[in-house]
């Protein structure tokens, strides 16, 4: 069974079609769906709101009950507004709550619940900008190294526990076509100094697609024996 969240577009969609296309059960957690498979069951959850993200808790404990193989992969995630921080509306709690928080409640649930012996994978998507300093994405940057500690402490909690069959990633997809790219390109140079290098990455075809960032996922959970919590997918051939 594999838990996504974020479904609607994107990665998140395409990794959803990608373990359908294999014959997996799949799980979708977003606020709107686009799709119809009978081994598709999705649920309709606001992540900005914690009150809506506890409900699935009875859910959660079912899946970790009855799943052999059980993967969360928490995609759903948010960009904000391209703006310098001091000149913007300030959303870092907002961008926080979808890239950071809402994974941890979940993440949170499905150890609580999930046997200690029993497979379990858990991915968070993060991101090369949670790597280093963009200007006017403050908040992105920040709630994505935030991810990458987080997991990277959980993982070695959960071996002090004795948690066996546990892998814990982060894994950073690269440069993807995506609405968020979109977003970007379309933002004013005067808010965001480097708008031209990601404009660049879209003109000279540069762009991974979402189906090839799911397929090569698939592949690296399928594949890795490794206990490195970081991930780069530009890295994996």
């Amino acid at each position: 069974m594999i838990v996504i969240t974020g479904t609607s577009k994107g990665i998140g969609k395409a990794l959803a079609e990608t373990y359908l296309a294999a014959g997996e059960k799949v799980i979708g957690i977003s606020r709107s769906n686009a799709i119809e498979d009978e081994n598709f069951e999705f649920f309709n959850v606001d992540l900005l709101q914690s009150i809506t993200i506890s409900e699935l808790s009875p859910l959660i404990k079912v899946w970790c009950k009855s799943a052999q193989n059980l993967t969360f992969i928490h995609n759903a995630g948010v960009l904000g507004e391209i703006n310098r921080f001091s000149q913007k509306t300030d959303d870092t709690k907002s961008v926080f709550q979808v890239n950071l928080f809402a994974g941890i409640e979940l993440l949170h649930l499905f150890l609580k619940f999930r046997s200690k012996e029993q497979h379990f994978d858990c991915v968070f998507m993060s991101s090369g900008a949670g790597k280093r300093p963009i200007p006017s994405w403050a908040a992105y940057c920040s709630s994505k190294s935030a991810v990458d500690l987080f997991l990277q402490t959980v993982y070695l909690e959960e071996t002090e526990l004795g948690r066996t069959h546990f892998r814990c990633f982060s894994v950073s997809p690269g440069v993807v076509d995506t609405d968020m790219q979109a977003q970007i390109r379309k933002t004013k140079a005067d808010n965001f100094s480097t708008r031209n290098t990601f404009k660049g990455y879209y003109d000279k075809l540069e762009l991974e697609n979402p189906r090839s960032i799911a397929k090569k996922l698939k592949l690296f959970l399928e594949k890795s024996e490794e206990n490195q919590v970081l991930v780069s997918l530009k890295d994996f051939r």
